[in-house]
């Protein structure tokens, strides 16, 4: 009998895990994702991206490591209508720093979970990234972030922000948007 419940208990783990379903990641519609599908990179298609980064503008340099994670966790929805799914994704963490040398703005971490800056959706006949930005402080300046690949060494970035700061944001808190806010900034491989 212990055998017998042993067995069934390893084939209700394998039945659970291959329900799963795995779906490329550019070429699956949101419509389509249901709860706990992994939508994987499979083509390989973040891999240009995938390095380190640096661009000059305003009297600033501005640093970037791309780095791919495997199977984040994604939710969308709220209470009942949540939905709970994996998707390989792209995270920009990044550096700025002024013409001297000293700091701006710093979230380069060992630890993966330290970034403002996450991928969206990828277009593979344009070659470009989109991604979605945390936005400085209180979510000044969230919006989103175009990466386009002009060849192996070099993309260029475009920034589209939404203006506003979200509430409970307090007095004398630093509201400056440090990342490169002009379209068309040029990125160079490290």
């Amino acid at each position: 009998m212990k055998r017998i419940l042993l067995l069934l208990g390893i084939l209700n783990v394998f039945f659970c895990r291959a329900q799963q379903r795995m779906l490329p990641l550019n070429k699956t519609n949101s419509d389509s994702i249901q709860a706990d599908d992994y939508l994987k990179d499979l083509d390989n298609d973040f891999k240009p991206f995938i390095s380190n980064w640096k661009a000059n503008y305003d009297d600033k340099l501005i640093m970037l490591r791309i780095i791919k994670v495997p199977k984040k966790v994604f939710k969308e929805g709220f209470g009942k209508n949540e939905r709970k799914y994996f998707k390989d994704a792209l995270i920009i963490q990044h550096v700025i720093m002024d013409k001297k040398g000293n700091i701006i703005e710093d979230y380069f971490s060992k630890n993966l979970d330290v970034y403002k800056i996450i991928s969206n959706t990828y277009n593979k006949g344009l070659k470009s990234a989109s991604f979605y930005y945390s936005g400085a402080n209180c979510g000044v300046g969230s919006g989103s972030i175009n990466l386009k690949m002009i060849d192996s060494n070099h993309f260029i970035w475009s920034y589209n922000g939404i203006c506003g700061i979200w509430g409970g944001c307090p007095k004398d808190t630093d509201l400056t948007v440090n990342i490169p806010t002009e379209k068309d900034v040029i990125f160079t491989k490290q």
